[in-house]
């Protein structure tokens, strides 16, 4: 998953621990305004491998997702790292 800025972060909605019905509203509401959430990262790694997140190029990514300081990738599956020798 990449989340480059904060229209990205819709991609996060299934892994937000809100009540379903009101998940899309909480996103928007993000996108819209300051806040900051985090992500049920046990429910991403089924579905991904790691997340790429810009959070210390974009400010607003960064507000949003407090507690990612650096542009950064995390690893959720260390199984889909594969060791290259040149």
């Amino acid at each position: 998953m990449r989340i480059h800025d904060k229209a990205d972060m819709i991609k996060l909605k299934p892994y937000i621990d809100v009540p379903s019905d009101s998940k899309l509203h909480y996103i928007q509401g993000l996108l819209a305004n300051s806040g900051w959430i985090s992500p049920n990262y046990e429910k991403m790694k089924q579905d991904y491998d790691a997340i790429e997140v810009l959070a210390g190029s974009n400010y607003d990514l960064y507000m949003a997702l407090y507690g990612w300081d650096v542009d950064s990738i995390c690893v959720l599956n260390p199984e889909c790292i594969e060791e290259v020798n040149d």
